[in-house]
């Protein structure tokens, strides 16, 4: 393995972990096109899989995410190939098919925790549950969804974004207490909630209430 190779990937991880999709994708194809042994190896092949999810070339992500799992090291590999399909496959409103990637990233992060190759703390799942809550929405499956978001915030209890999902969660079923109680919740912990609440569609049927006014203005 060439080092020129090396350094292009590590670039490449480096640049996708900051956010620079394009220089990370850049510098990763470069790293494959001089050792070719990558493309059998989990951590590049899903590298280049989330620069093209931040790049919003989804259908090539997804393939890369395939392509991932057929190469994992360990379960945790595995549970990370799952959980980026899923988020994935919701970018494409293919949302079905992202629950069950949700449940399959779960089911392998358990079996990560029980092998002890868990790398990560559990809040690390959050984002599967949180996007699986959203794909349940789709459906109507409402308290579903529900269960998604409280398991999000059993790891991350001071996220104030976790609990306006709940929020619109319960406007959509018109259970006005409970979602202004979580909405309360949600302002508290983070108050740009404010704004956003204002204009979000799912929440159009609780601005009537004057509590929702009272939340807002304070």
């Amino acid at each position: 393995m060439s080092n020129e190779a090396e350094e292009w990937l590590e670039k490449g991880l480096e640049e996708t972990e900051d956010g620079n999709f394009e220089e990370g994708l850049a510098a990763l194809d470069k790293a494959l096109e001089l050792q070719p042994d990558y493309l059998n190896q989990f951590v590049p092949i899903n590298t280049k899989g989330s620069a093209l999810l931040g790049l919003e070339r989804y259908e090539e992500a997804l393939a890369m995410y395939e392509q991932a799992l057929q190469y994992p090291e360990d379960y945790f590999d595995t549970y990370t190939g799952w959980r980026n399909k899923g988020l994935t496959l919701s970018a494409l409103e293919r949302y079905e098919e992202a629950i069950e990637s949700h449940d399959r990233a779960i089911e392998w992060y358990d079996k990560s925790e029980k092998e002890g190759t868990a790398l990560r703390d559990r809040d690390d799942l959050v984002p599967v549950w949180e996007d699986k809550g959203w794909a349940l929405i789709n459906f109507a499956k409402y308290d579903e969804a529900i269960i998604c978001f409280d398991r999000a915030i059993e790891y991350i209890p001071d996220d104030g974004w976790l609990f306006y999902n709940k929020v619109c969660c319960y406007a959509l079923q018109d259970k006005i207490d409970q979602a202004l109680e979580n909405l309360e919740q949600a302002i508290n912990l983070e108050p740009e909630v404010k704004d956003w609440v204002q204009e979000d569609p799912d929440c159009e049927n609780i601005r009537s209430d004057a509590r929702f006014e009272a939340l807002v203005s304070s």
